[in-house]
Protein backbone atom coordinates (compact mmCIF):
# COMPACT_ATOMS: atom_id res chain seq x y z
CA UNK A 1 0.00 0.00 0.00
CA UNK A 2 2.78 2.28 0.96
CA UNK A 3 4.45 1.56 -2.54
CA UNK A 4 1.04 2.10 -4.43
CA UNK A 5 0.90 5.49 -2.77
CA UNK A 6 4.33 6.77 -3.77
CA UNK A 7 3.43 5.71 -7.49
CA UNK A 8 -0.40 6.64 -7.47
CA UNK A 9 -0.62 10.60 -6.57
CA UNK A 10 -3.74 12.54 -6.65
CA UNK A 11 -5.55 13.41 -9.50
CA UNK A 12 -3.87 10.46 -11.25
CA UNK A 13 -6.52 8.20 -12.98
CA UNK A 14 -3.70 5.44 -14.65
CA UNK A 15 -3.79 2.28 -12.54
CA UNK A 16 -0.84 1.51 -10.87
CA UNK A 17 0.56 -2.19 -10.26
CA UNK A 18 3.39 -2.91 -7.73
CA UNK A 19 5.77 -5.65 -8.08
CA UNK A 20 7.13 -7.70 -5.09
CA UNK A 21 10.55 -9.23 -6.23
CA UNK A 22 10.79 -12.30 -4.12
CA UNK A 23 13.98 -14.45 -4.72
CA UNK A 24 13.27 -18.15 -4.26
CA UNK A 25 15.52 -20.12 -1.33
CA UNK A 26 14.62 -16.85 0.83
CA UNK A 27 12.79 -16.37 4.15
CA UNK A 28 10.92 -13.66 1.87
CA UNK A 29 10.24 -17.23 -0.05
CA UNK A 30 9.16 -18.95 2.91
CA UNK A 31 7.16 -16.38 4.76
CA UNK A 32 5.07 -15.66 0.84
CA UNK A 33 4.68 -19.29 0.47
CA UNK A 34 3.64 -19.82 3.96
CA UNK A 35 1.01 -17.04 4.14
CA UNK A 36 -0.68 -18.08 0.56
CA UNK A 37 -0.49 -22.04 2.34
CA UNK A 38 -2.58 -20.05 5.35
CA UNK A 39 -4.84 -17.53 3.49
CA UNK A 40 -5.91 -20.85 1.12
CA UNK A 41 -6.75 -22.38 4.68
CA UNK A 42 -8.81 -19.91 5.87
CA UNK A 43 -10.34 -19.24 2.48
CA UNK A 44 -9.03 -16.15 2.04
CA UNK A 45 -8.61 -15.46 -1.82
CA UNK A 46 -8.93 -11.97 -2.11
CA UNK A 47 -5.79 -10.30 -3.05
CA UNK A 48 -6.83 -6.56 -1.58
CA UNK A 49 -8.21 -8.81 1.63
CA UNK A 50 -5.04 -10.18 2.57
CA UNK A 51 -3.39 -7.15 2.50
CA UNK A 52 -5.25 -5.58 4.76
CA UNK A 53 -5.00 -8.59 6.93
CA UNK A 54 -1.51 -8.12 7.17
CA UNK A 55 -1.22 -4.20 7.33
CA UNK A 56 -3.56 -4.49 10.03
CA UNK A 57 -0.76 -6.35 12.42
CA UNK A 58 0.65 -5.01 14.99
CA UNK A 59 4.58 -4.89 15.43
CA UNK A 60 4.49 -7.20 17.93
CA UNK A 61 2.51 -9.58 15.91
CA UNK A 62 4.15 -8.96 13.00
CA UNK A 63 7.16 -10.27 14.68
CA UNK A 64 5.22 -13.29 16.40
CA UNK A 65 4.21 -14.29 12.73
CA UNK A 66 7.99 -14.07 11.30
CA UNK A 67 9.07 -16.18 14.00
CA UNK A 68 6.45 -18.98 13.72
CA UNK A 69 7.49 -19.13 10.08
CA UNK A 70 10.73 -19.26 10.58
CA UNK A 71 10.15 -22.36 12.84
CA UNK A 72 7.70 -23.81 10.86
CA UNK A 73 5.16 -23.67 13.04
CA UNK A 74 1.88 -23.42 11.48
CA UNK A 75 -0.46 -23.72 13.94
CA UNK A 76 0.81 -20.42 15.58
CA UNK A 77 1.09 -18.72 12.20
CA UNK A 78 -2.43 -19.97 11.34
CA UNK A 79 -4.09 -18.56 15.00
CA UNK A 80 -2.43 -15.00 14.30
CA UNK A 81 -3.82 -14.77 10.50
CA UNK A 82 -7.09 -16.28 11.97
CA UNK A 83 -7.57 -13.69 14.88
CA UNK A 84 -6.32 -10.40 11.97
CA UNK A 85 -9.24 -11.70 10.15
CA UNK A 86 -11.71 -11.69 12.41
CA UNK A 87 -10.75 -8.45 14.22
CA UNK A 88 -11.15 -7.04 10.58
CA UNK A 89 -14.43 -8.81 9.81
CA UNK A 90 -16.17 -6.92 13.20
CA UNK A 91 -14.26 -3.77 12.19
CA UNK A 92 -16.55 -4.02 8.88
CA UNK A 93 -19.17 -4.76 11.22
CA UNK A 94 -19.05 -1.90 13.46
CA UNK A 95 -18.01 0.34 9.86
CA UNK A 96 -21.38 -0.69 8.81
CA UNK A 97 -23.19 -0.10 11.63
CA UNK A 98 -21.80 3.54 11.80
CA UNK A 99 -22.01 4.53 8.40
CA UNK A 100 -25.69 3.87 8.41
CA UNK A 101 -26.19 6.29 11.04
CA UNK A 102 -24.12 9.24 9.64
CA UNK A 103 -26.09 12.15 7.89
CA UNK A 104 -24.52 14.64 6.01
CA UNK A 105 -24.66 17.75 7.84
CA UNK A 106 -23.55 20.69 5.96
CA UNK A 107 -22.59 24.84 6.81
CA UNK A 108 -22.39 25.43 2.82
CA UNK A 109 -23.62 23.73 -0.18
CA UNK A 110 -21.81 25.20 -3.18
CA UNK A 111 -24.78 24.06 -4.97
CA UNK A 112 -26.89 25.80 -2.93
CA UNK A 113 -24.97 28.82 -2.94
CA UNK A 114 -24.96 28.94 -6.95
CA UNK A 115 -28.75 28.76 -6.98
CA UNK A 116 -28.97 31.85 -4.25
CA UNK A 117 -26.89 33.82 -7.00
CA UNK A 118 -29.02 32.31 -9.55
CA UNK A 119 -32.27 33.31 -7.80
CA UNK A 120 -30.76 36.29 -6.93
CA UNK A 121 -29.62 37.35 -10.63
CA UNK A 122 -32.96 36.85 -12.20
CA UNK A 123 -35.15 38.49 -9.49
CA UNK A 124 -32.69 41.86 -10.18
CA UNK A 125 -29.91 42.40 -7.50
CA UNK A 126 -30.72 46.42 -6.50
CA UNK A 127 -28.28 48.68 -7.68
CA UNK A 128 -27.71 49.93 -3.90
CA UNK A 129 -26.99 47.18 -2.54
CA UNK A 130 -23.82 45.53 -4.34
CA UNK A 131 -21.59 48.12 -4.28
CA UNK A 132 -20.89 48.14 -7.84
CA UNK A 133 -20.60 43.98 -7.94
CA UNK A 134 -22.15 42.43 -10.92
CA UNK A 135 -21.67 38.77 -12.02
CA UNK A 136 -23.18 36.27 -14.59
CA UNK A 137 -23.48 32.63 -14.99
CA UNK A 138 -21.35 30.30 -17.57
CA UNK A 139 -20.59 26.59 -17.15
CA UNK A 140 -16.91 24.60 -18.10
CA UNK A 141 -17.19 21.17 -20.21
CA UNK A 142 -14.75 18.75 -19.46
CA UNK A 143 -13.77 15.09 -18.71
CA UNK A 144 -14.78 14.22 -14.86
CA UNK A 145 -12.37 10.84 -13.67
CA UNK A 146 -14.31 7.92 -12.40
CA UNK A 147 -12.72 5.85 -9.71
CA UNK A 148 -13.73 2.79 -9.97
CA UNK A 149 -11.98 -1.15 -10.66
CA UNK A 150 -11.13 0.50 -13.94
CA UNK A 151 -10.78 4.37 -13.64
CA UNK A 152 -12.11 6.45 -16.96
CA UNK A 153 -13.41 9.76 -17.46
CA UNK A 154 -17.07 10.93 -17.92
CA UNK A 155 -18.34 14.48 -20.20
CA UNK A 156 -19.32 16.89 -16.92
CA UNK A 157 -20.47 20.72 -16.84
CA UNK A 158 -19.28 22.52 -14.16
CA UNK A 159 -21.24 25.85 -13.21
CA UNK A 160 -19.05 29.08 -12.79
CA UNK A 161 -19.51 32.99 -12.11
CA UNK A 162 -17.84 35.76 -13.54
CA UNK A 163 -18.00 38.45 -10.99
CA UNK A 164 -16.52 41.73 -11.35
CA UNK A 165 -16.06 44.74 -9.14
CA UNK A 166 -13.69 48.08 -9.16
CA UNK A 167 -11.54 49.32 -6.31
CA UNK A 168 -9.01 51.92 -6.58
CA UNK A 169 -6.97 50.21 -9.21
CA UNK A 170 -9.80 50.17 -11.37
CA UNK A 171 -11.88 46.64 -12.44
CA UNK A 172 -11.56 43.87 -11.21
CA UNK A 173 -12.93 39.59 -11.78
CA UNK A 174 -12.99 36.94 -10.62
CA UNK A 175 -13.46 33.89 -12.20
CA UNK A 176 -15.91 31.31 -9.23
CA UNK A 177 -16.33 27.22 -9.90
CA UNK A 178 -19.10 25.97 -7.67
CA UNK A 179 -17.13 22.43 -7.93
CA UNK A 180 -14.29 21.12 -5.98
CA UNK A 181 -13.06 18.64 -8.69
CA UNK A 182 -12.68 21.00 -11.11
CA UNK A 183 -9.70 22.42 -9.38
CA UNK A 184 -8.09 19.24 -8.92
CA UNK A 185 -8.79 16.81 -12.07
CA UNK A 186 -10.10 19.62 -14.89
CA UNK A 187 -7.77 20.51 -17.33
CA UNK A 188 -4.97 23.81 -17.08
CA UNK A 189 -6.56 27.01 -17.90
CA UNK A 190 -5.30 29.47 -19.85
CA UNK A 191 -6.09 33.07 -19.10
CA UNK A 192 -7.87 33.81 -15.64
CA UNK A 193 -7.87 31.10 -12.83
CA UNK A 194 -10.41 30.09 -11.65
CA UNK A 195 -11.10 30.36 -7.55
CA UNK A 196 -13.37 27.90 -5.83
CA UNK A 197 -16.59 30.12 -4.69
CA UNK A 198 -17.22 29.97 -0.45
CA UNK A 199 -17.56 32.22 2.12
CA UNK A 200 -15.05 32.60 4.47
CA UNK A 201 -16.01 32.53 7.85
CA UNK A 202 -14.52 34.82 10.82
CA UNK A 203 -11.85 33.99 12.64
CA UNK A 204 -10.56 33.58 16.29
CA UNK A 205 -7.31 34.87 16.90
CA UNK A 206 -4.75 36.24 19.95
CA UNK A 207 -3.77 39.76 19.98
CA UNK A 208 -0.86 41.06 20.82
CA UNK A 209 -1.62 40.55 24.42
CA UNK A 210 -2.56 37.27 24.04
CA UNK A 211 -6.13 37.95 24.06
CA UNK A 212 -8.73 35.96 22.02
CA UNK A 213 -10.44 38.28 19.22
CA UNK A 214 -13.04 37.92 16.94
CA UNK A 215 -12.11 39.25 13.62
CA UNK A 216 -14.09 39.45 10.10
CA UNK A 217 -11.84 37.91 7.37
CA UNK A 218 -9.28 40.26 5.57
CA UNK A 219 -10.95 42.55 3.54
CA UNK A 220 -8.59 40.73 0.35
CA UNK A 221 -9.27 42.94 -3.07
CA UNK A 222 -10.43 39.45 -4.38
CA UNK A 223 -12.82 38.75 -2.40
CA UNK A 224 -15.83 40.13 -4.34
CA UNK A 225 -18.34 37.73 -3.63
CA UNK A 226 -17.51 38.10 0.41
CA UNK A 227 -17.98 41.91 -0.44
CA UNK A 228 -21.00 41.52 -1.93
CA UNK A 229 -22.45 39.48 0.32
CA UNK A 230 -21.65 41.53 3.49
CA UNK A 231 -23.02 44.76 0.95
CA UNK A 232 -26.60 42.58 0.81
CA UNK A 233 -26.57 41.22 4.09
CA UNK A 234 -28.93 44.09 5.48
CA UNK A 235 -30.66 45.86 2.57
CA UNK A 236 -33.49 48.43 4.16
CA UNK A 237 -36.26 46.81 2.23
CA UNK A 238 -35.46 43.13 2.44
CA UNK A 239 -35.63 42.68 5.99
CA UNK A 240 -39.19 41.91 6.32
CA UNK A 241 -41.13 39.20 4.43
CA UNK A 242 -44.82 37.85 4.49
CA UNK A 243 -45.48 34.83 3.05
CA UNK A 244 -48.58 32.67 2.66
CA UNK A 245 -48.54 29.08 4.46
CA UNK A 246 -49.78 27.59 0.69
CA UNK A 247 -46.40 28.75 -0.45
CA UNK A 248 -44.52 26.58 1.51
CA UNK A 249 -43.53 23.09 0.76
CA UNK A 250 -45.31 20.97 3.09
CA UNK A 251 -44.04 20.06 5.79
CA UNK A 252 -41.29 21.97 6.61
CA UNK A 253 -42.99 24.11 8.81
CA UNK A 254 -44.46 23.25 12.06
CA UNK A 255 -48.90 24.04 11.68
CA UNK A 256 -48.30 26.27 14.25
CA UNK A 257 -45.32 28.51 13.50
CA UNK A 258 -45.94 31.97 13.14
CA UNK A 259 -42.63 34.05 12.57
CA UNK A 260 -39.68 33.19 11.69
CA UNK A 261 -36.34 35.17 13.14
CA UNK A 262 -33.20 34.93 10.44
CA UNK A 263 -30.14 35.28 11.94
CA UNK A 264 -26.48 35.52 11.09
CA UNK A 265 -23.93 33.75 13.25
CA UNK A 266 -20.22 35.49 12.44
CA UNK A 267 -18.70 34.10 15.96
CA UNK A 268 -20.18 30.13 14.75
CA UNK A 269 -16.98 28.81 16.10
CA UNK A 270 -16.01 30.39 18.80
CA UNK A 271 -19.49 29.87 20.12
CA UNK A 272 -19.53 27.18 22.94
CA UNK A 273 -23.05 27.86 24.65
CA UNK A 274 -24.86 24.55 22.75
CA UNK A 275 -23.45 21.48 22.44
CA UNK A 276 -20.80 20.47 19.60
CA UNK A 277 -22.83 20.16 16.65
CA UNK A 278 -22.19 21.41 12.79
CA UNK A 279 -24.46 24.27 12.47
CA UNK A 280 -24.78 26.84 9.35
CA UNK A 281 -24.03 30.45 9.87
CA UNK A 282 -27.35 31.54 8.20
CA UNK A 283 -30.30 30.35 10.13
CA UNK A 284 -34.10 30.56 11.32
CA UNK A 285 -35.60 30.61 14.43
CA UNK A 286 -39.25 29.49 14.41
CA UNK A 287 -41.48 30.88 16.46
CA UNK A 288 -45.56 30.12 17.32
CA UNK A 289 -47.64 33.23 18.46
CA UNK A 290 -46.39 36.27 20.53
CA UNK A 291 -47.01 37.73 23.63
CA UNK A 292 -46.98 40.43 25.21
CA UNK A 293 -44.28 40.95 28.42
CA UNK A 294 -43.18 37.23 27.83
CA UNK A 295 -39.83 36.28 26.03
CA UNK A 296 -40.33 34.17 23.97
CA UNK A 297 -38.69 30.63 23.16
CA UNK A 298 -38.23 29.02 20.01
CA UNK A 299 -39.35 26.04 18.79
CA UNK A 300 -35.72 24.74 18.02
CA UNK A 301 -33.46 26.62 20.03
CA UNK A 302 -30.46 25.29 17.67
CA UNK A 303 -32.05 26.91 14.95
CA UNK A 304 -33.06 25.40 11.40
CA UNK A 305 -30.22 22.82 9.67
CA UNK A 306 -28.98 24.53 5.98
CA UNK A 307 -30.97 22.14 4.21
CA UNK A 308 -34.06 23.57 5.91
CA UNK A 309 -32.37 27.18 5.52
CA UNK A 310 -32.08 26.38 2.13
CA UNK A 311 -35.35 24.93 1.31
CA UNK A 312 -37.35 28.03 3.04
CA UNK A 313 -35.28 30.64 0.91
CA UNK A 314 -36.40 28.98 -2.28
CA UNK A 315 -39.77 28.69 -1.33
CA UNK A 316 -39.23 32.73 -0.92
CA UNK A 317 -37.47 33.54 -3.65
CA UNK A 318 -40.29 31.68 -6.52
CA UNK A 319 -43.03 33.46 -4.50
CA UNK A 320 -40.59 36.72 -5.51
CA UNK A 321 -40.31 35.66 -8.88
CA UNK A 322 -43.75 34.74 -9.56
CA UNK A 323 -44.26 38.67 -8.53
CA UNK A 324 -46.50 37.83 -5.71
CA UNK A 325 -45.02 40.33 -2.76
CA UNK A 326 -47.23 43.10 -3.52
CA UNK A 327 -48.70 42.34 -0.40
CA UNK A 328 -45.82 43.78 1.92
CA UNK A 329 -47.53 47.24 0.85
CA UNK A 330 -50.28 46.38 3.43
CA UNK A 331 -50.13 48.46 6.74
CA UNK A 332 -51.39 46.58 8.82
CA UNK A 333 -48.55 43.73 8.19
CA UNK A 334 -45.65 46.19 8.63
CA UNK A 335 -47.34 47.62 11.92
CA UNK A 336 -47.51 43.71 12.85
CA UNK A 337 -44.04 42.82 12.17
CA UNK A 338 -42.66 45.97 13.99
CA UNK A 339 -44.90 44.80 17.19
CA UNK A 340 -43.35 41.04 17.06
CA UNK A 341 -39.86 42.59 16.07
CA UNK A 342 -40.03 44.38 19.54
CA UNK A 343 -40.89 41.15 21.70
CA UNK A 344 -38.37 39.11 19.90
CA UNK A 345 -36.05 41.53 20.75
CA UNK A 346 -36.25 40.38 24.37
CA UNK A 347 -35.27 36.66 23.37
CA UNK A 348 -32.18 37.88 21.61
CA UNK A 349 -31.06 39.98 24.53
CA UNK A 350 -31.37 37.36 26.87
CA UNK A 351 -29.64 34.84 24.61
CA UNK A 352 -26.84 36.29 23.70
CA UNK A 353 -23.64 35.90 25.19
CA UNK A 354 -20.62 37.12 24.23
CA UNK A 355 -17.08 37.19 26.78
CA UNK A 356 -16.85 36.40 30.46
CA UNK A 357 -19.18 37.61 33.25
CA UNK A 358 -16.31 37.40 35.61
CA UNK A 359 -12.01 36.97 35.41
CA UNK A 360 -13.70 33.41 36.95
CA UNK A 361 -15.82 32.31 34.59
CA UNK A 362 -15.14 30.62 31.70
CA UNK A 363 -16.02 32.67 28.17
CA UNK A 364 -19.14 32.36 26.40
CA UNK A 365 -20.40 33.03 23.35
CA UNK A 366 -23.70 32.55 21.26
CA UNK A 367 -24.45 35.83 19.34
CA UNK A 368 -27.09 35.66 16.63
CA UNK A 369 -27.31 38.84 14.79
CA UNK A 370 -30.85 39.17 13.19
CA UNK A 371 -31.05 40.08 9.57
CA UNK A 372 -34.90 39.64 8.41
CA UNK A 373 -38.05 38.37 10.21
CA UNK A 374 -40.54 36.24 8.30
CA UNK A 375 -44.03 36.06 8.87
CA UNK A 376 -46.13 32.92 8.06
CA UNK A 377 -49.69 33.87 7.39
CA UNK A 378 -52.56 31.75 6.81
CA UNK A 379 -54.07 33.42 3.63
Amino acid sequence: MQRNGRAARLGQLNDVVAYYLILPGTHEERRDSSLQSKFGELGIDDEAMKSRILGSLSEEEEQQLDQAIAENNDKLAGEILRKADGDNKEMDKQLKSISANLQPAQVLSRDNLAKRLKNWKEMGLPSLGTGGITFKFDGIRWDRPVFEATSRREPAVSSTAMIEGNDKDGVIKQLLVFDPEFLVFGPRQTGERARLAGLSPWINQPDRYDKQEILPPPKHRWDLLGRLLRKMARLGDADFLSLPRTSIVEGLLSPSVRWLLFCTHPLREAENVLQPKVRPYLTYYAFNELVDGIVPTPIDVEGADADHVHNFLECAEQHALESKCSDLEDASQLNSAKHAGAILQTWLQSETKFGQATFLEEAKYFAPIPVALVSIREI
